[in-house]
């Protein structure tokens, strides 16, 4: 995949591009843009930051199985990016053709399109790849994660979880 520019609602313009190793201090340093609420949606818990071996398992990705988009934005002076959405997919070892997905966006760059065009580019690059079916766990309140899913026809498992953990 080379890198791609999108035009989001708003008229913010954003680069896709694969994941490389050396996206890791980005991946930290967005992690910190998001709220309490998007990092229990996407960890399905109250991850606080993201540990060394998490960086690296996000960011070494095969490109074939284990593939990952980021979305970036210019810094005003343009010598600089700013990672602001990720989208990966990752291939199920015993339904080749199946791939758990997942997309995370910060908050601030929230309810613009930018998740529903990472979901769709990571479609494109998946058929590609061999993938026929996304497949999904989201918590069953995350409504606007399964409105993106049901969009490209992923197969959604909601998650609940206990009350009295996250209560």
């Amino acid at each position: 995949m080379r890198p791609k520019e999108i035009t989001l609602d708003d008229g913010t313009r954003v680069t896709f591009r694969p994941i490389r190793p050396e996206d890791g201090p980005g991946l930290r340093e967005a992690f910190t843009h998001l709220s309490s609420t998007s990092r229990q949606r996407r960890f399905f818990s109250g991850v606080s930051e993201l540990s060394d071996d998490m960086i690296h398992y996000l960011t070494h990705v095969d490109g074939k199985n284990h593939f990952a988009i980021v979305a970036t934005l210019e810094s005003l002076d343009m010598k600089d990016e700013r990672g602001v959405g990720v989208a990966r997919f990752i291939r199920l070892e015993k339904e080749p053709t199946v791939a758990e997905t997942a997309v995370t966006v910060v908050d601030d760059e929230q309810k613009k399109g930018l998740g529903r065009e990472l979901l769709r580019e990571l479609s494109r690059q998946a058929v590609h790849r061999g993938i026929e079916k996304f497949r999904a766990e989201v918590l069953a309140n995350n409504a606007p994660m399964r409105k993106l899913l049901d969009d490209v026809g992923a197969e959604l498992v909601e998650v609940e979880l206990p009350a009295a953990k996250y209560g």
